[in-house]
């Protein structure tokens, strides 16, 4: 049974004619993926699963260490794995690996129970700083990722506090649409932890990155963030907010915006 297609083996390796991420995964794609990985001894699935939570590239020794700690070996599971196709060599990442098709990945996830999910996100997490004290841009991001799916206060802090990090390190480089949606992720995830000033200031950042890389829409990120500061009576972020968003290429010449104009006289009054 080949799902009709949609999913099919080719030189003994997993392929499909979906692009990941059209339309979800196809009933029949997650039948077969499933079926095969019911054949396969316990230990397997469950590493083929935590490899599937580390994303679209594996780390080996990653994925070692968090298998270590539910005391498997990831080793022997992954070896087989490769040898059947699921598994490939990742190009240009030594020692990393990926799924031979992103929807295998992508039903290997989902098929991993919500409580039982979170509680591996954190574990990779755990193991994910141990193992990257660095912290670069994508490592940064990586852990904001794995934290973001607990429901605990202080882990989706600390995801916002990684996707903040992780921003930074993209406008030092100029990647000015990347650095306002990260900005923008932390504000959301800061949005569930009660710090509305940790919020605000995400708010500003994203708008701002937003404005310097041209976003029309920049505008409206920090109009969010002028009614924040408004509401938490912080004069000082809104004037910040206010004056960004009256600078360049929003303000027309010979006009005046009565809303910017309102929101610095409200601001020197906080």
């Amino acid at each position: 049974h080949v799902a009709r297609g949609v999913l099919y083996e080719t030189e003994g390796r997993w392929a499909s004619a979906i692009a990941p991420g059209v339309l979800g995964v196809p009933k029949a794609v997650r039948a077969v993926v499933l079926s095969r990985l019911s054949a396969m001894p316990p230990e397997d699935r469950t590493v083929l699963q935590l490899a599937a939570l580390l994303g679209s590239v594996i780390d080996g020794e990653l994925l070692s260490d968090v298998a270590h700690e539910l005391g498997l070996e990831s080793a022997p599971s992954v070896e087989r794995a490769y040898t059947d196709g699921l598994l490939l060599d990742a190009q240009d990442t030594p020692g990393c690996y990926r799924f031979s098709h992103e929807l295998v990945r992508e039903v290997l996830a989902s098929d991993v129970p919500p409580t039982r999910r979170t509680e591996l996100h954190r574990r990779i997490a755990h193991s994910m700083e141990a193992r990257y004290s660095d912290g670069t841009e994508q490592q940064a991001e990586a852990l904001s990722h794995q934290l973001s799916f607990s429901a605990r206060k202080e882990d989706r802090a600390r995801s916002a506090a990684y996707a903040a990090a992780a921003a930074e390190r993209a406008e030092s480089r100029r990647a000015l649409e990347k650095a306002s949606l990260l900005h923008r992720r932390s504000a959301e995830l800061l949005a569930s932890t009660g710090d509305d000033l940790g919020r605000c200031e995400a708010l500003l950042k994203a708008g701002r990155a937003a404005k310097k890389a041209g976003d029309p829409h920049a505008r409206d990120t920090l109009v969010e963030a002028i009614r924040l500061a408004d509401r938490l009576g912080d004069g000082v972020r809104m004037a910040r907010a206010a004056l960004a968003c009256s600078r360049g290429m929003f303000s027309s010449l010979g006009t005046v915006d009565t809303d910017l104009v309102d929101a610095l006289e409200r601001a020197l009054v906080l």
